[in-house]
């Protein structure tokens, strides 16, 4: 099915062109309205009417009177898994937040709940009228369920899905590490450690963008400054660190720690919090510690993502792309960025303060 570009390029006129004719805008000519519509009609476009009336309200600022679903695919088994992280509490709060603004119900998919195969989602989305979906973070997979594509508009939260050409919305994760960096060389820290996933810095890094902003911020410091980047395995529960997992973990830190001395650490989630504590390091006396991506509970310093803005753009960008007529995969995929803010917090000492000189073994295997 053609869409407002292609129509737009038949006639030589502008996507915004098109737009206001298919609607009727008083600025567009009779006759160029009589030209798009006959072109529109040639190339099979269907105007979505529900959706015209909800942009117009989304431009007008008026609430919507009749109501339309988008569906929120989530790869979870259930809602209590998936919103034990913050940052996908507020991302939740801004997409039904928003949906509430624009007079839209929200329908929540949990993919990994039994008995939700591919085949069954898309007949539930097909049977219920949904044309609209949000990815919701995190994305599991490389690929998503085998649905019918052609059917749905789609937009992708963050980074993930990395294998699937969609159009996403997503934080600004380069630019936000150069923030921190630059919050926390302002309160005095210069040897700045970061420890990362070993997913977020091989390979395709899974989309994300916090190592691409650490070798950035490394070019423009001094050599002795330079620290490299802790790549560690995926983080254990706090009861496992005492396993042998969990001791190999820890005492792989440490070694970092003694050889390269940060006087602060930039990480994810509190990622590094049970291998601090292997080491009683206090915080912020012994090491500065900042997070990455704070939730919004945290008393971490750190860089708000702004997920509540990222949830309602995500809204934002499916209702836009339904009413272009926009379904299938994206002949040319777009990522939309948000760029989060500096967060203070209790894990960071104020300028002037001394900090301690630690005197700890190197660890043993």
């Amino acid at each position: 099915m053609s869409g407002q570009k292609e129509i737009a390029k038949t006639l030589g006129i502008t996507q915004a062109t098109v737009s206001m004719a298919l609607r009727g805008h008083r600025r567009i000519s009779p006759e160029t309205r009589r030209q798009v519509c006959d072109a529109a009609e040639r190339m099979g476009y269907h105007l979505n009417e529900h959706v015209t009336v909800l942009m117009s309200n989304m431009r007008t600022g008026k609430k919507l009177t009749h109501k339309g679903t988008i569906g929120l695919l989530v790869d979870f088994a259930s809602q209590e898994e998936w919103l034990r992280g913050g940052n996908f509490r507020s991302f939740h709060r801004g997409v039904l937040q928003r949906a509430a603004e624009l007079g839209l119900r929200i329908e929540t998919f949990f993919l990994k709940e039994p008995h939700m195969g591919a085949a069954r989602l898309d007949q539930i989305l097909y049977n219920r009228g949904i044309k609209g979906i949000i990815l919701a973070p995190p994305g599991h997979g490389e690929h998503l369920p085998d649905l019918h594509r052609e059917r749905y508009t789609i937009v992708g939260a963050h980074s993930f899905w990395e294998g699937e050409s969609l159009n996403r919305v997503g934080s600004d994760q380069f630019q936000n590490y150069l923030i921190a960096a630059r919050e926390l060389t302002q309160l005095g820290y210069q040897r700045i450690g970061t420890a990362l996933n070993k997913k977020f810095v091989e390979g395709s890094r899974m989309g994300t963008k916090w190592y691409t902003g650490y070798l950035e911020h490394q070019n423009s410091i001094a050599p002795e400054n330079r620290i490299p980047v802790f790549a560690h395995e995926e983080p254990l529960p706090d009861e496992k660190i005492s396993t042998k997992a969990g001791r190999i973990l820890c005492a792989a830190f440490k070694d970092w720690f003694i050889k390269w001395k940060p006087d602060v650490i930039l990480a994810l989630n509190g990622n590094e919090k049970s291998w601090r504590d292997s080491m009683k390091l206090k915080i912020p006396d012994d090491v500065g510690v900042a997070d990455l991506a704070r939730s919004a509970t945290s008393s971490y310093a750190g860089i708000d993502e702004k997920n509540e803005v990222l949830g309602s753009t995500a809204l934002d960008l499916v209702c836009a792309q339904i009413s272009r007529n926009e379904f299938g995969r994206p002949v040319h995929s777009t990522t939309t960025t948000i760029k989060g803010c500096w967060v203070n917090g209790n894990t960071l000492k104020t300028p002037g303060q001394p900090r301690t000189k630690l005197r700890i073994k190197s660890a043993s295997f």
